[in-house]
């Protein structure tokens, strides 16, 4: 299909005289011209006649070339090529040279003082002199080529008529090598040879191209004020014509512009999807005005922003962002409903219009923008710029493309119309359809899935999250769901504090992160501009947040925000309804676990199985990955810690204080509640520290054994991973320790039961072995070694101690104890009767248990190696008269329970009398031994 003759001569007005242009001008200038004075430089012998010739063929080429525009200029080259070759065959070469530059130089100054007043446009001094230039090359290296083809073919000057083969061939030389110059040195696709002019101009150029030898031989006969009067009537003529072919083409401009104007009114009306209208508009508006960049602009009243959604850049669309109004062009005509027509050198009006220059490296030449009407708002704006060519666009051009916007402003408001209704009826139908897999979703996580999809969905967004109340702790929301969002992001934003007041206006929404303090963090790490929260609202009180993100800045439209507020509340409902059944659950799975603890528990009176069982259904509980158990030994400071871990119970014997967290439930000063230590926080005690790091927890809790207002000992729960542990989880910890704690008392009161009998039976036998082993024994010292055997095994003590009184009041002791490499040895020594405990038994005949030795003021250490903490010594009586002690000494602390004291008691009251016995025997065997020494 051929391109209308308007559309293809105004595309040759987007001609760029480059640097480059110009530096090829400029050499094949210096070559032709150094050529053309080389050898063909002899001039013709030119008096006064010939001079008015020259000056008025001067002036028609000034003239000709003045009164062209550019397109004519670089194609239509007939007058120029007339007027030249009839200078070169009738004045010669030098002349001829002579007339091209000075021709070129007097239009191109002409061009920029005369040509804006005369109507010719306006042009810059550095395009007209380039333009100046590159004409002298083009015509002077056809000038060479013609002279050069001229004179091969035996062509002389004046030219005379016989010579008609070279001056056929100088002709066509001289019609073709100034097209093919023209071309090559502008470099500019856009331009066209005089061969694909229209019919008529062609056929104009070869005519005036003939003409120029025919007037050269007219010349002898005709007279030089001929050629003259001939000349400047043809400078005229040439001046009207291309006047007339201007006029000629305005007219076809203005036919195809209301030609297209009418197709564009009934396209825009066959469509309403906005993105297509507007790319309609775009394509037949570069028909009409090309321009290097074309903008639809569209005003939001309710924001106060302007969206962008088409601009084209050298026919290649590119994105732009959504912005508050500012202070440029297009601006100005959005905001005063008024076109704007600025030049990049206007600063006057630039100035008077408050507008700001654009960012370094986008100047434009020129700028054209109107506002597009929809009855009497301004709902946006078409504008059109031009990087290089300040002309490319005119009054003319602003009252075509008013036109346009007359013709599709309601067009466009109804596209948005459309677009908008057409996004909220899918956005509602999207939300009724995902009402069911939120809101009745028995899988939670499902649910807030669908939810985070369906808000991208009705919102635009590429990101979303819902953060949900930390129902443990109640002061920060944990992220619950999210899609899309940076690894980095999660991490940072896990957890966000609970901050009601950032939600009593309703959504926190932030269109810029950059602007906003508080989310400039938080944009960078999750790759966003801009973000919408929407508050949960169970009743009145917060539970959480529905957040969307934008990548790119957002200004959001109040029905926007409406729809995702719609979506909140079905958000809340499915919370609501996960949390009412994850509560019946837990406690059906509380109830459950309680009832099955309670027949494990009383299964058995073992307290190794009963702990063993206990420890392993409260790791499934509460989820935790350790069990320890520590209980009061009965009567005394320490405690026994009984160790689930491993494969079998593990039982460790330590002192109350060992740890003080525990020692605080047994003296009250800490209430009986359980408690959670954080190995992080480094509020625990150095031993609690040093037992949690042990198995590598960060998190222990300590639940206190209570039966009937007695404290038994604590539960230690420890996780390997911090934790914190909820409501619904310390209090079915509590009721189960309930549940523990009576069968622990339970257990504990059999196995004290148990051990107690079994400890009676021991002692009956051990008392009757000692007995009979103390009643036949008639050596003192083996007898004694006997008992603190005895004393030893039956009390588990560390060291023994067998005490008798001397006639001198003074102690005569027999001590066993155990020696560094394990053995037991025998030693005696003596001390006074009143000294010590074991003198104060003498005296008082009461036996004493000590608790803590350091704490007895009577106490006498009896080694400096080794240090013992408590002592149990027992009197040896006879009847009313004591004999002596006997002592025992550990080296823990309250280690002596009062059955070993009622024990030690009857074992002493065996050996006393043995022991008397076996002294008065050793006292008639002295008398009887003394006897016979004096017969």
């Amino acid at each position: 299909m051929n391109q209308p003759i308007s559309e293809s001569l105004k595309s040759f007005t987007n001609i760029r005289l480059s640097s480059g242009a110009v530096g090829r001008g400029l050499v094949v200038l210096l070559v032709a011209d150094g050529l053309l004075l080389l050898f063909f430089g002899q001039p013709l012998v030119m008096d006064a006649a010939l001079l008015p010739l020259w000056l008025g063929g001067l002036f028609s080429f000034v003239l000709a070339d003045f009164g062209s525009k550019l397109r004519e200029r670089l194609l239509l080259t007939g007058y120029l090529n007339f007027l030249y070759l009839l200078s070169w065959f009738t004045l010669g070469t030098l002349p001829t040279l002579a007339l091209i530059l000075i021709g070129v130089s007097l239009a191109a100054l002409l061009r920029v003082g005369w040509g804006p007043r005369l109507g010719l446009g306006k042009v810059s001094k550095t395009f007209a002199w380039r333009l100046a230039l590159l004409q002298a090359a083009w015509f002077s290296g056809a000038l060479l080529v013609v002279a050069a083809v001229y004179h091969l073919l035996g062509g002389t000057l004046p030219l005379d008529s016989h010579e008609l083969v070279a001056t056929a061939a100088a002709l066509l030389a001289a019609f073709g090598v100034p097209q093919v110059l023209a071309l090559w040195l502008a470099g500019d696709s856009g331009l066209a040879p005089v061969w694909k002019a229209p019919r008529a101009v062609f056929f104009l150029e070869i005519f005036l191209l003939v003409l120029a030898p025919a007037l050269a031989l007219t010349l002898p006969s005709a007279g030089t004020l001929f050629v003259v009067i001939v000349l400047t009537l043809l400078g005229v003529q040439a001046l009207r014509d291309i006047q007339m072919l201007d006029m000629r083409w305005q007219l076809t401009q203005r036919v195809e512009q209301l030609s297209l104007l009418a197709q564009m009114a009934q396209q825009v009306t066959t469509t309403l999807v906005l993105d297509d209208l507007l790319l309609s508009i775009y394509h037949e508006v570069q028909r009409l005005l090309p321009s290097t960049r074309f903008m639809a602009a569209l005003y939001d009243e309710e924001t106060q922003t302007l969206d962008f959604p088409l601009t084209m850049v050298n026919g290649q669309r590119v994105e732009r962002v959504t912005r508050p109004l500012a202070d440029t062009p297009t601006d100005y005509v959005v905001h005063s409903g008024r076109s704007l027509y600025l030049r990049a050198d206007n600063d006057v009006l630039r100035q008077k219009l408050h507008i700001a220059l654009p960012p370094p490296g986008e100047n434009r030449s020129v700028y054209l923008g109107v506002p597009l009407l929809a009855g009497d708002r301004t709902i946006g704006a078409l504008a059109l710029e031009h990087d290089d060519d300040p002309n490319a666009l005119d009054t003319h051009a602003q009252m075509v493309l008013e036109m346009v916007a007359g013709q599709v402003g309601v067009a466009i408001r109804n596209a948005l119309l459309y677009e908008r209704s057409t996004k909220m009826t899918n956005a509602l139908a999207l939300m009724n359809t995902s009402v069911q897999h939120i809101m009745f979703n028995l899988d939670s996580a499902k649910g807030l899935e669908t939810a985070c999809a369906t808000a991208m969905a009705v919102s635009g967004a590429q990101k979303s999250a819902i953060y949900v109340l930390d129902m443990a702790h109640k002061t920060r929301m944990r992220l619950a769901q999210q899609h899309n969002l940076p690894a980095a992001y999660v991490q940072a934003f896990a957890e966000q504090p609970y901050e009601p007041e950032h939600y009593a206006a309703g959504a926190y929404v932030v269109p810029d992160t950059r602007e906003d303090a508080r989310m400039a963090e938080a944009g960078r790490l999750g790759q966003f501009q801009a973000s919408a929260q929407i508050p949960l609202r169970s009743s009145s009180a917060l539970v959480g947040c529905l957040i969307v993100y934008y990548e790119r800045v957002h200004y959001f439209q109040q029905h926007e925000l409406d729809l995702l507020k719609t979506l909140s509340y079905q958000i809340t409902a499915a919370l609501d309804n996960a949390e009412l059944l994850k509560a019946l659950e837990i406690y059906a799975s509380e109830q459950a676990q309680l009832v099955y603890l309670s027949r494990m528990s009383t299964a058995s009176l073992e307290l190794d199985k009963v702990l063993a069982g206990v420890a392993a259904l409260l790791e499934q509980m509460v989820s935790i990955d350790h069990v320890r158990v520590a209980v009061l030994v009965a009567g005394r400071e320490r405690l026994q810690l009984f160790d689930t871990g491993g494969s079998r119970l593990n039982v460790r014997n330590l002192a109350l204080h060992a740890l003080p967290e525990v020692q605080a439930l047994f003296s009250g000063a800490q209430p009986l509640l359980p408690q959670i230590f954080q190995h992080s926080a480094g509020v625990t005690s150095p031993e609690l520290r040093a037992l949690m790091q042990e198995n590598g927890e960060s998190t222990l809790a300590l639940v206190p054994l209570t039966v009937n207002g007695n404290v038994l000992g604590a539960m230690l729960l420890g996780s390997r991973t911090p934790r914190e542990f909820s409501d619904s989880e310390i209090r079915l910890i509590e009721m189960a320790m309930n549940q523990v704690a009576a069968q622990i008392y339970n257990a504990r009161l059999f196995a004290t039961t148990e051990e107690d009998l079994k400890r009676r039976m021991e002692q009956l036998s051990l008392l009757e072995d000692i007995a009979q082993e103390i009643t036949g024994a008639l050596d003192l010292n083996k007898l004694i070694s006997f008992v603190l055997q005895a004393a030893i095994s039956a009390t588990q003590a560390d060291v023994a101690t067998l005490g008798l009184l001397t006639e001198g009041e003074r102690f005569w002791f027999i001590v066993r104890e155990r020696s560094a490499d394990g053995q037991w040895q025998e030693h005696y020594q003596t001390s006074m009767a009143q000294n010590g405990i074991s003198g104060r038994v003498a005296h008082t005949g009461q036996t004493a248990l000590v608790v803590d030795n350091q704490l007895d003021p009577d106490y006498i250490v009896p080694s400096k190696t080794r240090v013992y903490r408590s002592s149990l010594v027992v009197p040896l009586r006879k009847e009313e008269r004591v004999m002596g002690v006997l002592n025992v000494e550990s080296e823990e602390i309250n280690f002596f329970t009062p059955q070993q004291s009622s024990f030690l008691n009857n074992l002493a009251g065996h050996a006393v009398i043995s022991i008397d016995n076996a002294r008065l025997l050793q006292e008639r065997q002295r008398e009887i031994e003394t006897l016979q020494r004096l017969r």
